[in-house]
């Protein structure tokens, strides 16, 4: 019923973590600066550019994915294969940008959202590049897939879900028809309402009837 509190001195790569995710067996991984980590059996274990990295600097984790366990670095894409990361080719381009989001699909998909605002699919060997609602720019701030399937694309002000093979806008203005502000996060609950966490406008419901509409 009580917090412990974990830092470098027991073994973390890091004392500012940045990512979390845990696999299929129970672990937990973790994200920062200085490397990866992985809390097992009550041991940390760190993993830098000396394991298979190309930076030390982790900016996404997925670690269950069908893939096994994922990690960015930056521009880069890594598998975790006996005891190393190694790089997975032919899924980033030059002007894709920084890997900042790793979303495992429930249909076996990789999802990827880069800082270029370039959001790919990693299915089945192939790779599908999508187009945002409107091509909207900017850094994308969260790429969700919620219970149902349906994946969501949080980008500055615009919030997008992706529907036969596309992603389409959601309005996002209130009963005055004002910008809400800058989507910080997203989470659907079990009746379905879209709940947002803006940067500095609090909180804001979707109901499904507002989806729909």
């Amino acid at each position: 019923g009580k917090f412990k509190t974990f830092t470098t001195t027991d073994g973390l790569p890091d004392d500012v973590i940045t990512e979390l995710d845990k696999d299929r067996e129970g672990n937990i991984w973790l994200g920062s600066a200085n490397g990866a980590g992985r809390y097992s059996h009550g041991v940390f274990t760190q993993f830098t550019t000396a394991d298979g990295l190309s930076d030390n600097s982790v900016t996404a984790i997925c670690a269950d994915s069908s893939q096994g366990i994922l990690l960015a670095t930056g521009a880069h894409l890594h598998r975790f294969v006996d005891g190393k990361f190694y790089s997975v080719n032919g899924l980033v381009e030059s002007g894709d940008g920084q890997l900042d989001h790793l979303v495992s699909g429930s249909d076996g998909s990789i999802w990827l959202g880069f800082r270029n605002a370039v959001v790919k699919r990693w299915k089945n060997g192939s790779v599908n590049k999508f187009a945002r609602p409107g091509n909207f720019t900017g850094r994308i701030n969260q790429l969700y897939e919620d219970p149902r399937g349906t994946v969501w694309l949080a980008q500055q002000q615009w919030l997008a879900r992706f529907r036969d093979g596309k992603f389409e806008s959601v309005p996002l203005r209130d009963v005055g028809g004002t910008s809400l502000g800058v989507v910080y996060s997203v989470l659907i609950d079990r009746e379905d309402n879209v709940w947002l966490g803006f940067q500095s406008s609090g909180l804001a419901r979707l109901t499904t009837k507002q989806l729909f509409t």
